[in-house]
């Protein structure tokens, strides 16, 4: 596929004057734009209390259908007015799950002063083009070599064409962030795309782990201009004059357009924000908060009242730099893609999402018919399977012949997978349109299952209902299978653990249920793990799965109440807040299997959005000083200086830090900020004297959200099509 152009990143900024003042505040609005659902709550100020909700299907092709939607309902709500709105703040799952789900724009890497011996060492996506080029700096921020201007022009020419966005990370670029700089002048020059340098991500070093998160950025720019633009135009629409903030990774708020250029610090925003709705709602100081939604479950721990802290989050087995909320993020929620294996009638879930088909026949009712002629025929691997179109390919794609056929077919409505790929070469085509998202799979999920099964119906999950009967006729079709040995895929699941019925819908309906079950109740223990220090990152299975420790024998026998010789029992300690759509038709029974309780909140199918209203701006940012040689003490900040004593360098590093700390807080949107700095020293003993051999200063700048007066709005709308809306 070869790709060029660039996405707008147009930024919401509110009708309102630039300079924004403090003042008290009626009304907040929480919003959760999540992989399945994209749901609205509106809140007061003073006692935090949820006064409207509303949730609306998310739309991935046009999100500001699913956002238009949720937001016109919850603004219809009585004692709810638009201009009566002072903050809107806003979580979403979209970066978490294109993680997960292996979607992004492509996005070339430049690595400047690492050596070819080095270039094993990165590990970009398998469509991420990777170039090196001469330069760098050492440890101490001396300049190596000078950057290879001519050698970074070459590259652009090379791969510029077929990407959409650069990452730029320079040798000891947290040193001395020059080359960077440089880098990214010549590439926005020569190619006009958008460049992420790795050392306005993280202060830390690890070349490769910089570079890893640079590129994840730059892959997610599309994704996190789209969310926002339609946010924009969404809320400026329907006469929202308010600032517009989105919740990061660690939990903390920050202005939209800041949060634009770092898409990937909104990985884990879903999870963290659901910890502060939890806390909120619920009231918990210690426990699990287990987040199930579309696409993934999250499990985060709080102790003392707080939630753990990450300085790298994992997602789907990409170790980031970003600081983030600890979580265990799993490919399975309610819209998980249901597979059977057509020569074991082994039934699994995730990691893929895919459209519900009971609520997809809702919008095309002849999905019924359709199934109902393929359980006519004889059966086939791929009955019960549909696709849909996806995003909208980007004018400059280039597409296989293959790949056009694919989208032609599903122009007009859902096809019938059989009929759109026949044959293996299709199938690839397919494959490899959605994980572009250009092409989603609808078939057979938990959100199916869960309208078959007696006590789990429609009003338990969330308020959107499904067509019970195309659920039914996929589950038969699925069902009716045939493995090697002759019997049906529901003769083999018939004898499985929590599944206790002859009829073969149900026996799908409640094979699903109980994986799920069994998963989810793997990854709470995993995540439990975690936070007593028993396990971590390189425990980690393959794709985020859940650590092998958690699948042994032992574990499972323990999670069962074994009694013999030896008597096991396995019991979290603290209860597990769920929240989420389906929280309350899953998480009893899981809380059931690790020996804890289960806390269902009110209002937790949409404790993400009011996580979103409730948070507060934070920024972090270090600062490091170095004893390069006897006498010398170098701060790394821009133009590199030297002192002659350590205290004089830290003095100089607390100045250039506060601000730099306040700079970012304003630009994040916070009011009313407060600097916290803490020194660290690394030192050693020379000739009987201590003498510092490194010392860091960490500073965190928070605030309240910054709010602005009121204007009233002029008669012609800014257009948010290019660069920023003006008053």
């Amino acid at each position: 596929m070869s790709m060029a152009g660039t996405h707008t990143l147009a930024s919401y900024q509110p009708l309102r004057p630039e300079r924004y003042c403090r003042r008290p505040v009626t009304l907040l609005l929480g919003l959760d734009t999540g992989g399945t659902f994209t749901d609205a709550v509106v809140v007061t100020e003073h006692d935090g209390a949820v006064i409207a909700k509303a949730k609306a299907p998310t739309t991935h092709h046009d999100l500001s259908i699913g956002l238009t939607g949720a937001l016109t309902a919850v603004l219809g709500e009585p004692g709810v007015e638009p201009d009566a709105i002072d903050l809107v703040a806003m979580s979403t799952t979209l970066a978490t799950n294109a993680l997960v789900e292996g979607q992004g724009d492509p996005a070339g890497l430049v690595i400047v002063g690492y050596g070819a011996a080095d270039e094993h060492r990165f590990a970009p996506p398998d469509d991420c083009p990777l170039r090196r080029v001469a330069g760098g700096h050492d440890a101490l921020g001396a300049e190596v070599e000078p950057l290879d201007v001519a050698a970074l022009d070459a590259v652009a020419a090379d791969i510029g064409p077929q990407i959409t966005a650069w990452a730029v990370v320079a040798q000891f670029a947290v040193r001395n962030p020059t080359h960077e700089r440089q880098a990214r002048h010549h590439l926005a020059t020569s190619t006009g795309l958008p460049i992420t340098c790795s050392h306005e991500l993280s202060a830390r070093l690890h070349g490769p782990r910089r570079a890893l998160t640079a590129v994840l950025n730059a892959r997610l720019l599309g994704l996190g201009a789209r969310l926002q633009e339609a946010v924009g135009n969404t809320l400026i629409g329907l006469g929202v004059n308010a600032p517009l903030h989105v919740v990061r990774g660690d939990g903390s708020l920050a202005a939209a357009d800041f949060v634009a250029r770092r898409p990937i610090e909104t990985i884990l925003s879903g999870p963290a924000a659901s910890v502060l709705g939890a806390q909120h709602l619920a009231g918990v100081t210690d426990g699990l908060v287990a987040d199930i939604g579309g696409t993934t479950t999250d499990i985060a721990a709080v102790v003392d009242g707080r939630p753990q802290i990450s300085d790298g989050a994992r997602v789907a087995g990409h170790q980031t730099m970003v600081e983030a909320v600890t979580t265990v993020t799993h490919g399975i929620g309610g819209d998980s893609e249901v597979h059977v294996d057509p020569s074991t009638g082994q039934l699994t879930i995730g990691p893929s999402r895919a459209v519900p088909i009971s609520r997809l026949a809702l919008e095309h009712p002849p999905l019924a018919d359709q199934l109902s002629l393929q359980l006519l025929a004889s059966p086939r691997s791929g009955h019960g399977r549909f696709l849909v179109a996806g995003l909208p390919p980007l004018p400059t794609v280039v597409l296989d012949e293959r790949e056009r056929a694919v989208l032609t077919a599903i122009a007009e409505g859902p096809a019938a997978e059989l009929d759109v790929a026949p044959n293996s070469r299709m199938r690839t085509a397919v494959d490899r349109l959605r994980r572009w998202g250009y092409v989603r799979a609808a078939t057979f999920t938990p959100t199916d299952a869960a309208l078959l099964l007696p006590g789990h119906g429609d009003d338990r999950i969330d308020s959107i209902a499904g067509n019970a009967d195309v659920a039914r006729l996929t589950a038969e079709l699925l069902a009716r299978a045939r493995t090697n040995d002759g019997r049906t895929v529901a003769e083999r699941l018939g004898t499985s653990p929590g599944v206790a019925t002859t009829d073969p819908v149900m026996t799908i309906a409640s094979a699903v249920r109980a994986e799920l079950i069994s998963r989810s109740a793997d990854a709470a223990v995993d995540a439990s793990l975690r936070a007593d220090g028993l396990l971590d990152h390189g425990d980690t299975g393959m794709d985020g799965a859940v650590s092998p420790v958690v699948n042994t024998p032992v574990v499972a026998a323990a999670r069962q109440a074994h009694t013999g010789r030896t008597t096991l029992r396995l019991a979290l300690t603290d209860p597990i807040v769920a929240v989420g759509a389906s929280a309350g038709v899953y998480y009893p029974a899981i809380a059931d299997q690790v020996g804890t309780t289960a806390i269902i909140p009110g209002d937790a199918g949409v404790a993400n959005a009011v996580g979103a209203a409730v948070g507060r701006v934070q920024v972090r940012r270090t600062v490091t000083v170095s004893r390069p040689r006897a006498g010398t003490y170098r701060l790394h900040v821009d133009d590199q200086p030297r002192f002659d004593t350590p205290e004089a360098a830290r003095a100089a590093g607390e100045v250039w830090l506060t601000t730099e700390l306040e700079r970012l807080a304003a630009e994040a949107g916070a009011a009313d900020i407060e600097i916290d700095l803490v020194w660290s020293a690394r030192t050693a003993t020379v000739e009987g004297r201590v003498v510092l051999v490194e010392g860091t200063l960490a500073g965190t700048a928070s605030g309240a959200p910054a709010r602005a007066p009121r204007v009233s709005p002029p008669s012609s709308r800014p257009s948010l099509s290019g660069g920023r809306a003006t008053p």
